[in-house]
């Protein structure tokens, strides 16, 4: 579905950063223990020592317990944060979807998780029309009456 366009995006976003590895959570609303991580990637080869999948979990978590981006937390209401709360950005939360991605840049682990949200969107959105147009015949002209 969003599979190889990703990769893509995510392959240019590490050549571009010159990084190694990007980690990327994923939280499932659907999942009887959301917010447990539904499903993970890891995009290249993380270096020793770094905790790029910890951090990923960590700020999908803040997200989802917030309802809003880790960037938005701590740019405009840094009250809501608590000790011990990850202190990156990276994190977004929109429409039910939650996401955490670590291993580039601040600004960037934000802008690819917003493009991967976006993109998980438009492809489950696109996957519910054509199953409603194959579920639901479309109306005869005479049926408008």
């Amino acid at each position: 579905m969003v599979g190889k366009d990703f990769e893509k995006v995510v392959q240019e976003w590490i050549s571009a950063g010159k990084r190694q590895a990007i980690h990327l959570v994923f939280l499932d609303p659907c999942i009887a223990n959301y917010p447990d991580v539904s499903w993970q990637k890891t995009y290249g080869t993380i270096p020793e020592g770094k905790e790029f999948a910890r951090f990923a979990k960590e700020k999908a978590e803040l997200s989802f317990r917030h309802r809003m981006s880790t960037k938005d937390i701590w740019v405009t209401r840094p009250w809501l944060l608590q000790l011990g709360d990850v202190a990156y950005y990276g994190g977004v939360f929109k429409d039910g979807i939650c996401v955490g991605i670590s291993g580039l840049k601040e600004d960037s682990n934000h802008d690819l998780a917003e493009i991967f949200v976006q993109m998980l969107i438009k492809a489950i959105t696109g996957e519910v029309a054509k199953m409603n147009r194959k579920m639901i015949p479309a109306p005869h002209l005479g049926d408008l009456n």
